[in-house]
């Protein structure tokens, strides 16, 4: 019984040092891997928010200057600050007018200025 005790023994392998380091060398990578995606993933989420924001205020302003009318439109611009956003306007041409709105944000990036154009027809 002994010698069949011992024949088990000496076919029996463990884990060597080096399968332990390679092991934990894969992790590590794989572990780093996923930590640089989710940095990646909230840097885009927080320049997807400020460009929404910016959209938002663009709307916002395009909406207010076709509401003064095609009269009263006509050569104007200028510049405000929307909502913490610097933005500024531009009307130009006959017929159709054409509104141009940039609106300056702050991205993780660095700071963009969106235009933004539409038409307004008589």
């Amino acid at each position: 019984m002994d010698a069949k005790r011992d024949i088990w023994l000496s076919n029996a392998r463990g884990v060597s040092i080096i399968e332990v380091i390679v092991a934990l060398f894969i992790f590590t990578i794989v572990v780093l891997g996923l930590a640089a995606s989710g940095l990646v993933a909230s840097q885009t989420l927080r320049s997807g928010r400020s460009f929404i924001a910016s959209s938002a205020v663009a709307q916002s302003k395009l909406d207010s200057l076709t509401a003064m009318g095609w009269d009263s439109i006509a050569g104007a611009s200028g510049t405000d600050n929307v909502q913490g956003f610097p933005v500024s306007w531009n009307v130009l041409g006959t017929n159709p007018r054409r509104v141009i709105v940039v609106v300056q944000r702050t991205a993780p990036t660095g700071v963009f200025a969106d235009t933004f154009v539409t038409y307004v027809a008589q």
